[in-house]
């Protein structure tokens, strides 16, 4: 059982070999990626395992160069979001014997302004340029969402949620890269998780987990693997946001039992990073940034 919801949107797509990309007007665009399931209802007899899963995953890219030798540039006005959302995820499952219950969501956003593209460490030397207004946003969020398990027999039951928004401004990848900022270059991430329900009731040797991860990452320039040249020349701003809120697990059980409810934020934000190798970092522009992560009310 499950649903699945993909977006992906692309500006300029230079494939493989060696491109020149220049993104000189204007270009505003949305992926987005919505899932929303009512109630799944799921009841067996015997070995079996049940499995409701949910994903929303939206992705948007200004510059993607592909592999190759690419030399890639922003020049204009861009502004791209990426947002993923699942709503009102309700699922019942019940079983008597050997029984695996699983109920998961996965939304997942991503914004990237230029992407070198893979390339080869020894060969490849690629170049991205922003010398315009590059603004990139990425929103995962989800909401009501709630799981009951009822199982008799040896039994596991698992009920997660994770939740990531991941905003790139310049990234390189293997090979030597050039990364340089000289206009207006920002990224936002934010992701947040509402109410998530799980109510669990067993009899037998039982193992039961609910779990909600909600992470939200923003990097202005990364460099990846090589030996890399990374310049902040002009304005660079980032802000992440991570919220996880009201994760609950209600377990009954009679037998040998491991109950655990685990809530967790992480947001990681990173103006310029090198990444593996020998690299050459200048700041001689300006740095705006800015993180937030909040947990509550995980019982």
């Amino acid at each position: 059982l499950g649903a699945r919801a993909i977006g992906r949107s692309t500006g300029l797509a230079g494939g493989t070999g060696a491109d020149l990309l220049v993104l000189g007007g204007a270009l505003s665009g949305t992926s987005t990626a919505s899932t929303r399931t009512d109630a799944d209802t799921v009841g067996i007899i015997g070995a079996a395992t049940a499995r409701n899963a949910l994903v929303a995953d939206a992705a948007i890219a200004a510059i993607d160069g592909g592999s190759g030798n690419d030399q890639l540039e922003t020049s204009g006005n861009v502004t791209l979001i990426a947002t993923s959302t699942i709503r009102s995820d309700r699922m019942t499952f019940s079983g008597v014997g050997a029984n695996s219950a699983t109920g998961s969501s996965e939304i997942l956003a991503r914004a990237s302004g230029i992407d070198t593209g893979a390339g080869d460490l020894a060969i490849h030397s690629n170049s991205a340029v922003n010398s315009g207004q590059l603004g990139l946003t990425a929103v995962a969020a989800a909401s009501d969402a709630s799981t009951a398990i009822s199982l008799v027999g040896a039994s596991v039951a698992t009920a997660s949620t994770a939740i990531r928004a991941t905003a790139l401004g310049l990234v390189g990848n293997a090979g030597r890269d050039t990364l340089l900022n000289s206009g207006n270059l920002s990224v936002t991430a934010s992701a947040s998780g509402g109410s998530q329900r799980s109510s669990v009731t067993l009899v037998g040797a039982n193992v039961v987990t609910a779990t909600t991860l909600v992470a939200a990452t923003a990097s202005g320039m990364t460099g990846g693997d090589g030996n890399d040249t990374l310049r902040n020349a002009g304005l660079l701003a980032g802000a992440a946001t991570a919220r996880a809120r009201n994760s609950s697990l209600s377990a009954g059980a009679l037998g040998v039992t491991l109950a655990n409810a685990d809530n967790s934020a992480e947001a990681r934000l990173t103006g310029i990073d090198g990444g593996t190798g020998n690299d050459s970092i200048i700041m001689d522009g300006t740095l705006q940034l800015g993180s937030l992560a909040t947990s509550t009310g995980a019982d």
